[in-house]
């Protein structure tokens, strides 16, 4: 790239990955997810009643103990496990080779319908002349030259990689002389070769043929099993799910149109211009409506021209694509997590399906939304208007909402459409508002110092990872809330925030994403000039920083709340004097790390009331000193009164307050996007220490329960650390056990209620609706491995109950449907005698947990 003396610097938005590409990843997993919903689908159909009579029979394997137990019943199921897994994989392999069948096919096709043939030789000037016009692109090989039929106005690419031709109309190609006509429209397709998106083009105009049939493979299953069930169901989900994947191709197809102009006129006014000319030689058109607009699958001229001659018009994320990338990224979610239980059971690491789901859904978002939000933020500088988060932030968050309830994975569920709690909606959304703030206050930031990084692929890098990350964190933080709530409620909520070691994921973003954004911040306005890398013609301007702190000030901030705080712990324990039992020794631990995420989060609100979206993306420097500050302050107030300072009992009090700290503090960043008035560092600080101490009040009053019987505090927390294992056991494995008894409930009470009807279909609907689930439970309970012998007794009680609930249900399926009284008999027993089992382990993770 040269520059121009004297001209103001046009900013070079191709050093960006485009907004193509984006959109075609997310174009391309949307339909391997639908891939492996289908394969799981089929599993059901063909071999479901064989897998549940194998985990039945597993699960009646004798063993001395329940950890014994717990491990044969492993690899007794496996093999059928494994088998599922295969079948969701071979549902998203056969949507991949469909497509590649169809992408191989287009050319001929092509071809022969619009009455393609290779340039004649009478016209060997325009193959020519496209041969020096590629040599310019830099194309090592020109592509094949096609005319068209007397009807084809206007030029168009196609192929396959090594083979693509460019099809031309006659009168272009009649006059390879006319730079004004022929050098601009070929330069425009030979950008789309040099782009490499010709074959994704057509791929995603095409990829239907393939993916409509292997969508229709598990109806045509149950209409010729005729055993309609949930095809209705899964029929409106899916044609949902497509129109969804057909916006988002269409927006594939439009931005791609906007990448050739640019690419086409990149580094040349003289190009530019020439594009420009033939473009309005074309004539304005139709203004199209908003589902015109929608529907199109190329932009009109008058949007072409304005994208030409402001490329920074093309760089900003809308609201269609937060919504259509956060819808299906979770309806995506539950899909890839049912892919992956199986995958996983056996191994001891089932909860680490939903982490997986997660990443993958986080992966979607960073790539389809936080990409466009840091290239807004970044050449906003170029324009001088301002980035739009806000419109983007709604749109992420309705999509969130929208797509969990309508999932492909929630077909054939008894909550059907809509979350159990509706205070999930409120989770979810918050959830897409705050990290969709977080990642476009990052994104300001890393245009600040835009001028320190050395290149345009560092900078975008940073923004895939930052904002994967960010919106990973955001969806399993919400998938873990929506779990407890819908379970138990807020108290619950409480539970999975604070007594829980959160992920791996969660803990190193909570330390990685601060000391990196730290690193950026020190560098806050030392650039004086754009970037060499991100302007392709003219002088470089003068940089535009946004206004916020800068490190220290953001350390003040997260400083003064994690004080208030530590000020709050120790009045507290001045006040009420140290603890009774045990019981309530565990409950103030707790209580002092919900303090120290609620110091973050503080922080986090305070940032963002006063300093908008920047200020948000800062302030997660400020969120480890927050959350840490309150522990620390407890530690030296601990070993002040006698504790011991240990690593068993240190360890996890700085842990946990960086994880929850991390996820309340994502959770209300949606502030950051009010309309607010900017305050200086101090007034901030203030902000911050205030609201840390009112919701240290909260968390202390509402979780502790005081005692006036005096006991020495080191010596009553030294038995915190052995209740530990207990309340993760409520939280993990007890908390989404008791939600599917209640959906189980549930699917019982709708057949009682349920019209006449005949045994066959009143069995095949206790199978679907209360078997299965029982079963999938079961295989869960079988593969947890106790921590201990305490949580492996407590555990045992609901192995047996299930194994009692399953058999006793499978006998009443098949009792209604032989009509056999006898064996009616043997099924009600079992039934009782797991509805009993089922109380005491009730009653004994109560005990276990001692609440």
């Amino acid at each position: 790239m040269g520059t121009v003396a004297g001209v103001r610097g046009r900013p070079d938005t191709l050093v960006y990955p485009s907004p193509t590409t984006a959109r075609f990843v997310l174009l391309v997993l949307a339909i391997l997810a639908g891939g492996l919903y289908v394969g799981s689908w089929t599993h059901t159909l063909l071999e479901g009643e064989a897998w549940q009579q194998q985990v039945t029979s597993c699960s009646t394997v004798p063993a001395a103990d329940p950890l014994q137990q717990q491990a044969t019943f492993e690899r007794c199921t496996a093999a059928v496990e494994r088998r599922r897994a295969a079948y969701s994989a071979g549902g998203a392999a056969a949507t991949l080779v469909g497509g590649g069948v169809v992408l191989l096919a287009v050319p001929v096709v092509l071809e022969r319908r619009r009455r393609l043939r290779p340039l004649p030789p009478r016209l060997a000037r325009a193959g020519l002349r496209a041969a020096q016009l590629a040599a310019e692109q830099g194309l090592r090989r020109p592509p094949r030259l096609m005319i068209g039929g007397a009807t084809q106005r206007d030029a168009f690419s196609y192929g396959v990689p090594g083979a693509y031709r460019v099809a031309l109309p006659p009168k272009a190609a009649l006059r390879p002389g006319d730079s004004a006509l022929f050098d601009p429209l070929l330069r425009h397709e030979l950008a789309h070769v040099r782009h490499h998106d010709v074959a994704l083009a057509w791929l995603a105009r095409s990829v239907w043929y393939a993916f409509i049939p292997i969508l229709l493979v598990p109806v045509a299953i149950s209409l010729a099993r005729e055993d309609l069930g949930v095809t209705l169901d899964y029929s409106w989900r899916a044609a949902l799910v497509l129109t969804v994947v057909r916006l988002v191709a269409n927006a594939v197809l439009r931005a791609r149109e906007h990448d050739a102009d640019l690419a086409a006129a990149r580094g040349d006014d003289g190009r530019r211009r020439d594009l420009g000319a033939l473009l309005s030689s074309l004539g304005p058109g139709s203004r199209p409506s908003l589902w015109g607009r929608l529907r199109a699958q190329h932009p009109t001229v008058g949007q072409r021209l304005v994208v030409l001659e402001d490329p920074t018009a093309a760089s900003r994320p809308t609201a269609v694509d937060g919504l259509t990338a956060a819808f299906l990224a979770a309806a995506v979610a539950p899909v890839l997590r049912s892919t992956a239980t199986p995958a996983l059971t056996g191994s001891g690491n089932v909860d680490l399906s939903t982490l997986f789901a997660s990443t993958v859904a986080g992966a979607i978002l960073g790539v389809a939304v936080g990409l466009g939000l840091w290239r807004a933020a970044l050449f906003a500088r170029f324009s001088g208007r301002p980035p739009r988060p806000v419109p983007v932030a709604l749109a992420v968050a309705a999509g969130l909402v929208l797509g969990g309830a309508l999932s492909l994975g929630q077909v054939g569920t008894v909550s059907g459409i809509g979350p159990d709690n509706p205070l999930t909606v409120l989770v979810q959304g918050l959830a897409g508002l705050g990290a969709t703030a977080v990642v476009a206050g990052l994104g300001e930031v890393w245009a600040d110092a835009a001028p320190n990084v050395p290149s345009a692929r560092v900078h975008w890098v940073g923004a895939l990872l930052t904002s994967a990350v960010v919106f990973s964190v955001a969806v399993w933080t919400a998938s873990r809330l929506v779990d407890t709530l819908d379970a138990g409620g807020g108290a619950f909520a409480l539970v999975a925030l604070t007594n829980l070691d959160p992920p791996w994921l969660v803990t190193v973003t909570a330390l990685a994403l601060p000391a990196a954004t730290a690193l950026v911040l020190r560098g806050h306005g030392t650039g004086s000039r754009a970037p060499a890398w991100a302007v392709e013609l003219g002088d470089r301007p003068a940089w535009l920083v946004g206004p916020g702190p800068g490190l220290a000030g953001t350390l003040m901030v997260g400083l003064s709340a994690g004080l208030a705080g530590a000020a709050a712990i120790v009045a507290f324990r001045l006040l009420a004097g140290p603890g009774g039992t045990g019981g309530e020794q565990l409950a103030r631990y707790f209580g002092y790390v919900l303090v120290g995420a609620t110091a973050a989060a503080a922080a986090m609100v305070a940032m963002g009331l006063a300093g908008g979206v920047r200020a948000v993306g800062a302030a997660l420097v400020a969120l480890p000193v927050a959350g840490l500050t309150p522990l620390a302050g407890f530690l030296v107030m601990n070993t002040a009164l006698g504790g011991d300072l240990t690593r068993t009992f240190g360890q996890p009090l700085l842990v946990r307050p960086l994880g929850a700290g991390l996820m309340l503090a994502l959770l209300v960043a949606g502030v950051g996007l009010l309309p607010v008035r900017r305050v200086a560092v101090p007034a901030r600080s203030l902000l911050a220490a205030t609201l840390a101490v009112a919701l240290s009040a909260t968390a202390l009053g509402g979780r502790i329960v005081l005692t006036s019987n005096p006991v020495d505090l080191a010596a009553e927390l030294a038995a915190v650390q052995d209740d530990l294992d207990a309340q993760a056991y409520a939280g993990q494995v007890a908390l989404p056990l008791m939600r599917q008894f209640e959906a189980v409930g549930a699917a019982q009470e709708r057949l009682r209620s349920t019209g006449p009807v005949s045994p066959a279909a009143q069995a095949a609907r206790l199978r679907e609706e209360v078997l299965e689930p029982l079963t999938a439970m079961q295989a869960q309970a079988r593969s947890y491995d106790p921590p201990d012998e305490r949580v492996a007794a407590v555990h045992g009680l609901v192995v047996q109950a299930l194994a009692r609930l399953t058999e006793g249900t499978r006998l009443a399926a098949d009792a209604v449907e032989h009509q056999d009284a006898a064996t009616l008999a043997t099924a009600n027993e079992l039934l009782s005698e797991g509805t009993a089992l089922r109380a005491r382990w009730l009653a004994a993770v109560t005990d276990l947990t001692g609440s």
